[in-house]
């Protein structure tokens, strides 16, 4: 799971968290910290999702 940054002096850095991939009540574990270059308009991660192979896509339009 990625964070949204939306903080107002917004530098591109965004949180990685941990969860299982099935039902019902799990703390999510911290497992990184990215940053990507640039402005909140080509930086920021706005939704991401893993396929059936375990790979991560992120977007941020």
């Amino acid at each position: 799971m990625f964070t949204k940054n939306r903080s107002k002096g917004f530098d591109g850095t965004f949180l990685v968290f941990q969860i299982p991939n099935k039902e019902g009540d799990f703390e999510a574990k911290l497992v990184g910290k990215l940053k990507l270059e640039g402005g909140y308009s080509d930086a920021a991660i706005t939704s991401a999702a893993i396929n059936s192979k375990n790979e991560i896509s992120a977007s941020n339009a």
